[in-house]
């Protein structure tokens, strides 16, 4: 597993294209959506993990850490401040579980497994 922050993602130009495919497919949670109008708050910004597996000949494991903003009604603010690729798909699954496990109730993403 090898971590980068967001300066050097965006100092690098293969990380940053990583860095654009994440910002294009990823999708503000309910959760998130739901707590940051609660508060509404320019100064407030929830942060999440998520963990993706990017399709291909050969899958890449991925986890990034995500800040949000709210701005106006229905437009939010993104940030990406750290990819996380994993070797293979056991020690993304471990990563994955033990993120789930450590998430405060209310604030799990759960999965419907029906």
């Amino acid at each position: 597993m090898e971590t980068w922050t967001r300066k050097e993602i965006k100092a690098d130009p293969v990380l940053r294209q990583l860095l654009e495919l994440i910002k294009h497919n990823h999708k503000v949670p309910d959760y998130t959506v739901k707590e940051l109008i609660k508060h509404n708050h320019p100064e407030m910004c929830q942060q999440t993990s998520h963990f993706a597996i990017l399709p291909g000949k050969n899958q890449v494991f991925i986890s990034y850490e995500m800040s949000t903003w709210y701005k106006h009604p229905g437009e939010f603010l993104t940030r990406v401040d750290s990819v996380t690729v994993y070797e293979d798909f056991m020690e993304y699954e471990k990563a994955r579980q033990t993120g789930f496990k450590n998430a405060p109730p209310d604030g799990r993403d759960i999965p419907n497994i029906n």
